[in-house]
């Protein structure tokens, strides 16, 4: 274990402890959670859909940040006041995401930066009223819906594409 793992888990200890965030991770213990407000999922977790709908009280989440694949069940009806969805390099996001994304209603902030693939962002994203700010940079969109323009509190639209190596290499998308 390095200086940086050490800290890390300090951090993660001291954060659990205050309630501040309850972190998806390897071998945690879901039995002694209330409230989450805060939930991060680690790439190390085993995305267990049974522990994650079953056990975990999702109606008082603000904020979700997802590492590693994302799975469909992690967006939930349940999380009616998620104003946070953090899916920044996240593998496995598909249009089908994007639509439930839509019915979250509180959102004021949404990164999809670097996520893999081609997306079509859903018409349901001018559902999202309160969004302040969409992160989209380093992802294929392919088009952006006309309901946009109803997002009267959009205050940052973070678009841009660098391609990676790959392209360079293969001179393909």
């Amino acid at each position: 274990m390095d200086v940086h793992d050490l800290i890390r888990d300090i951090a993660i200890s001291k954060a659990t402890e205050e309630s501040l965030v309850f972190t998806l991770d390897e071998g945690c213990d879901l039995n002694t959670q209330g409230k989450i407000r805060h939930l991060a999922v680690s790439s190390r977790w085993k995305r267990d859909k049974d522990a994650f709908e079953s056990t975990l009280d999702l109606s008082h989440l603000r904020s979700l940040t997802v590492f590693g694949r994302l799975e469909a069940f992690f967006i939930s009806d349940k999380m009616r006041l998620l104003r946070i969805l953090d899916l920044e390099d996240t593998k496995g996001l598909t249009d089908q995401h994007l639509h439930q994304i839509g019915k979250l209603v509180h959102l004021i902030y949404l990164s999809l930066r670097g996520c893999d693939g081609n997306l079509r962002l859903p018409d349901s994203l001018g559902n999202l009223r309160h969004l302040q700010t969409l992160d989209v940079r380093d992802v294929r969109i392919i088009n952006l819906p006309r309901t946009i323009i109803k997002l009267d509190k959009l205050r940052y639209l973070l678009v841009g594409f660098v391609p990676r190596n790959d392209y360079k290499e293969t001179g393909e998308w």
